[in-house]
Order: C-alpha cells, then structure tokens, then sequence
C-alpha cells in the first residue's frame, strides 16, 4: 500500500514522509491520475495554490480515504470537510505523532491483499470451508453489492438504493453470520463513507 500527496507544502510533505518511512509506507507525490488499487490515502492542503490532478471523489470511488490538512482548522470548517466528502481533517502544523496515529487506524481498516473467499448461491445460501447457511434475502443483496465492489468502499446510499434502508442493522447480521460460521471476512465500516467487505464473494 501506498500513500498519495500531491498538494502538500514541503514542511507538511516532511512530515507525511517521515510518519510513512516509520511505518513502511511509500509516499508517492505523482500527478498522474492512475490510482493503484493499493492505495492507502491521499492527502490534500486546505487552499492549496492550484487544483490537484486527482479529485478526491476519484480517491473516494477507488475506495481510499482523503485527508485534508488545514492551517486554519475550526470545528465549522471541519464539519464543512466531512460533509464535502473527505474522510479525515487533520489541523496544520502537522506533528509526527497525530499522523501516525491516523496510519495506525488507517492500516487497520484497509483490506489485506489475501482474504477469506465466500462462495454464495442464486439461493442465498453461504458457503465457508464446508460449513453453509442460508442468508435472509437483504443480506444476500448486501452480501452481492459488497462483493462487487470486493476491498472498495460501498456506500450507504448505494445499499439504500438497493432496498436496505437500515444497512448498518443487515451489516451487523452478516459479521454475526460470518462468526458463527468461521469465516474469515470482514465488513468494515468507513466513517463518514460506507461499507468495506474484506473478502471476496464468489458466486456459484
């Protein structure tokens, strides 16, 4: 996994680096667009002389989180940043410690390269290393979304769409399901963004 910094001001972009090479974090500061599927986070400076090449919605939809660093950080600014879409704020001068510890969460809820696979029937029924049940039909529609979009963030809108209006309660039911059966995957949840299956669900 990586990290992305385009906007960053060279005391900021210090700073990112020296938390990243802590962790083994490669931290790359390319314009070019393409986005690796391996992509941890993209960090962005409030106010920053001239727009970014990557829009954070292009982050976002690759399933990686956005950071804004912001001198001027208040709490309505902040709040203004999440509802805008970006996943974190982090007030400007950056310190080693505060970025490592957003690292540290972000590692931890990112999709491992190797996940447990799920095989799922047209009958909803679930399949782990030789033990099965069978899904209510919402949880076999939010099994399927999530699966598509396999390591990605799905959002709550997208699954409301999808008919589950109460997507945290159906998302609660299948970490349930997945531990009374022994699977090895996981449904995170992304603040401020939506659902994150670890896993792959692979339909027979």
């Amino acid at each position: 996994m990586y990290v992305l910094s385009t906007t960053l001001e060279p005391v900021e972009l210090d700073m990112l680096e020296r938390a990243c090479r802590a962790q083994r974090i490669p931290v790359s500061t390319s314009g070019d667009a393409a986005l690796g599927d391996d992509l941890l986070a993209a960090f962005y400076r409030a106010g920053a002389a001239g727009e970014s090449p990557i829009e954070p919605r292009q982050v976002r939809l690759h399933g990686a989180y956005t950071v804004l660093v912001d001198a001027e950080a208040t709490a309505r600014s902040t709040y203004t940043a999440l509802r805008s879409g970006y996943s974190f704020v982090l007030p400007s001068p950056l310190s080693e410690s505060r970025v490592s510890r957003l690292l540290d969460y972000l590692v931890a809820t990112a999709a491992p390269q190797r996940s447990q696979v799920l095989t799922l029937s047209d009958a909803n029924e679930l399949t782990v290393g030789g033990r099965s049940v069978t899904l209510t039909d919402g949880q076999g529609v939010t099994l399927r979304l999530l699966g598509e979009q396999s390591g990605r963030i799905v959002t709550r809108q997208r699954l409301s769409a999808a008919g589950q209006d109460n997507a945290l309660a159906v998302v609660t039911e299948l970490r349930r399901v997945f531990q009374d059966i022994g699977a090895g995957a996981q449904i995170l949840k992304v603040p401020h963004m939506g659902f994150r299956l670890v896993g792959s669900v692979r339909v027979a």
